[in-house]
């Protein structure tokens, strides 16, 4: 059941993002704080944090998002800062070390929003993407090919999604269970747009399936069916190669994936979930059971624009 946390009273928060075992708050004012696994929270030390911390030595942010052992935060400046868990080179220095305070990424700027996987990340540079992690690890940003201009992205588990100033989705990386929305389970090592999605405002890439949020309001998911991820009824069970809208949600205005559960937000500030209560939505005290459909958290109220950053990969 949700519970409202209350060491974070004396700030006002206006995003928030969970990795898979840290999670991090963005206050109004600018400044980060972080709670949970000690090499993921940026502040120096292994030890765990058990309430919010300040994250010290980070300039004025504007967005952040945690992937499965790291962080990222885009600062008002644009520039690109990182920590925690280096494996794969997700923290674009140049190595595949850990680090235990926030380090900017050098050669980045004019980042305008950026997406941390689960051994990857990605960032929105001045309507381009950069990415790190690939077939090869790749330790520094790196422009992708091919790639239209682009407004968002989301680093799932292991695989992207971009949604392009024109409103189409691109997706590459793990195909497995049909997550990538190509129609097959193949993986894709490039960008490869999405055929019959258009209008997209919004997409969230979970750790086997995503979701994507029409400017219309629909919402659309495809991948892996199990546990309720896809909202698409008990009946629906089996990976969905394709893109498949979401009855009963209307007025969708942020989205996010997790490890078999979907987060939506709508234009009223409602949230909607459904997917896996064993791993984390927690609507039932039974977390044997699966919220199948979109279900609204009546206890919880976001902001009409809805600041969902992630559930954890």
């Amino acid at each position: 059941t949700p519970t409202l946390v209350g060491a974070l009273s004396a700030h006002t928060i206006v995003a928030a993002s969970a990795g898979s075992a840290h999670t991090v708050f963005l206050t109004s004012e600018g400044a980060v704080l972080t709670c949970g696994r000690g090499r993921c929270a940026g502040h120096g030390s292994a030890e765990d944090e058990l309430l919010p911390r300040m994250v010290e030595g980070l300039p004025a942010t504007a967005a952040v998002s945690a992937g499965g052992a790291h962080t990222l935060a885009v600062t008002c400046t644009g520039e690109v800062w990182s920590w925690g868990s280096g494996l794969h080179g997700k923290l674009g220095h140049g190595t595949r070390e850990h680090e235990l305070r926030p380090r900017r990424i050098e050669g980045v700027a004019g980042a305008a929003a950026v997406g941390a996987g689960r051994t990857h990340s990605a960032d929105v540079v001045r309507a381009d993407t950069l990415v790190t992690g690939a077939a090869e690890d790749e330790l520094l940003p790196r422009m992708v090919e091919g790639l239209p201009v682009t407004a968002a992205v989301s680093a799932g588990a292991a695989h992207t999604l971009a949604v392009t100033r024109t409103g189409e989705v691109w997706s590459w990386g793990h195909g497995t269970h049909g997550r990538l929305g190509h129609g097959t389970r193949e993986n894709e090592l490039r960008p490869r747009r999405i055929e019959g999605v258009a209008g997209a405002a919004a997409v969230g890439a979970g750790r086997t399936h995503s979701v994507v949020a029409l400017r219309s309001g629909e919402v659309l998911t495809f991948g892996d069916a199990r546990n309720g991820g896809l909202g698409l009824g008990a009946e629906v069970a089996e990976d969905q190669l394709r893109p498949r809208a979401v009855a009963g949600l209307t007025g969708a205005r942020a989205v996010c994936g997790g490890r078999s559960a979907t987060a939506v937000t709508d234009a009223e500030g409602r949230v909607h979930v459904f997917g896996s209560n064993e791993h984390l939505l927690q609507t039932h005290t039974d977390r044997s059971r699966h919220e199948w459909r979109p279900h609204e958290l009546e206890s919880v109220r976001s902001a009409p624009e809805g600041h969902l950053r992630r559930l954890r990969p």
